[in-house]
């Protein structure tokens, strides 16, 4: 027996083939809820989120279908259920929220949208806090029918600060913000405004419509990068006239002059004293490598790749080395004259512990010359 979601998907594939007005949509749009937690006044990261997702997608941006995000207080999951609703069974429902609000997305799906036979595409807790519970640190289990779930979470330290859940069971991933981003300075009352997380966010919604570019074994290995413009001649320790911040970006322009840092990192410790380094090769634009082992998006082509550890910058025969636990940062001047070129970087661990029994590989980031 057909289960109701799937008749109601019919019913709308039904209503496409019907011309009905309704299903004008070529593609279902993007129909995202981001919710703020206790406070929304003071702590309004949630709707800087929303600002940045309209900007980010806006009149089909980077082969967005149509998006549209609202934003409401974990007070008023009714009125988050209802206006998501009201776009019917067709839509890509996406779910954000902070704090309570991240609480609350869970109740909005389980108690609202899931009886209805809305799925979730996406569902992402920023410091998730349970109101039973707010300064003491808890684990919980995430609810059925969310198999996309992230969740960003940061240390608290100060007095009074509420404490997030430090693991939700059955999510794809509990990352420590402070530990991805190399800064211990994140706090519950930041992190919701944090463009690095934003960014996070603007990249698991991009998923959901762009398939990644370069293969990868997706596992729990981050590459990231940052990309500053500078107000002296480059070099590595001058000053920043526009910082960039990190972000995994899978393409990304260059201009000569640039400070680029790269950084690796297993938040969730998995890699972390295991052999690793990163993988560079540099090549036209043009003619991107293929690639010839599964989840690595270099050739291994001689003379055109190198690799980049905690012990420097090496041409093969290369020997990898430990990947610390805080993660590994290194920047470097972008040349000028490199038009037409990029430097295509990729993260890889070597266990015996990864899915493959050999190696684990983060997404890769091409940096491209203009």
């Amino acid at each position: 027996m057909p289960s109701v979601s799937r008749l109601r998907r019919l019913a709308a594939a039904l209503l496409l083939l019907t011309g009905s007005a309704a299903a004008q949509l070529s593609t279902p749009p993007i129909v995202m809820a981001v919710i703020s937690g206790f406070n929304a006044g003071t702590n309004n990261g949630m709707t800087a989120l929303r600002a940045r997702m309209i900007l980010e997608f806006a009149n089909g941006s980077q082969g967005a279908p149509t998006i549209y995000v609202e934003h409401f207080t974990y007070l008023n999951v009714v009125g988050a259920a209802n206006w998501m609703a009201s776009y019917g069974t067709f839509a890509t429902r996406v779910l954000v929220g902070h704090s309570f609000g991240a609480n609350a997305t869970h109740a909005l799906h389980q108690t609202y949208l899931a009886p209805q036979g809305l799925d979730v595409a996406l569902q992402v807790s920023i410091d998730h806090v349970v109101p039973s519970s707010p300064f003491g640190a808890t684990t919980i289990s995430l609810p059925a029918g969310l198999p996309n779930a992230h969740h960003y979470f940061q240390t608290s330290t100060s007095f009074l600060e509420p404490v997030p859940v430090l693991d939700i069971v059955g999510t794809k991933r509990n990352v420590n913000a402070e530990t991805l981003c190399g800064d211990a300075g994140v706090t519950h009352t930041s992190i919701d405004d944090d463009i690095r997380i934003h960014s996070a966010v603007v990249e698991h919604v991009r998923d959901l419509f762009a398939p990644n570019v370069f293969p990868s074994t997706g596992e729990r290995l981050d590459l990231l990068t940052r990309i500053d413009t500078l107000n002296t001649p480059c070099v590595a320790t001058s000053g920043i006239a526009a910082a960039g911040h990190l972000r995994g970006l899978e393409i990304q322009s260059v201009a000569g002059g640039r400070l680029v840092t790269l950084r690796t990192v297993a938040p969730e410790g998995d890699y972390s004293g295991i052999p690793f380094g990163i993988i560079g090769q540099f090549v036209p634009t043009s003619l991107m490598p293929q690639p010839i082992l599964p989840g690595l998006a270099s050739d291994l082509t001689q003379g055109t790749i190198f690799l980049l550890t905690t012990t420097g910058l090496q041409s093969p025969p290369s020997t990898f080395a430990p990947l610390p636990a805080p993660g590994f940062s290194t920047s470097f001047c972008w040349p000028t004259g490199l038009s037409g070129f990029s430097l295509l970087v990729q993260g890889v661990a070597v266990t015996t512990s990864a899915a493959n029994g050999l190696y684990a590989t983060s997404g890769a980031v091409e940096l491209r010359g203009i």
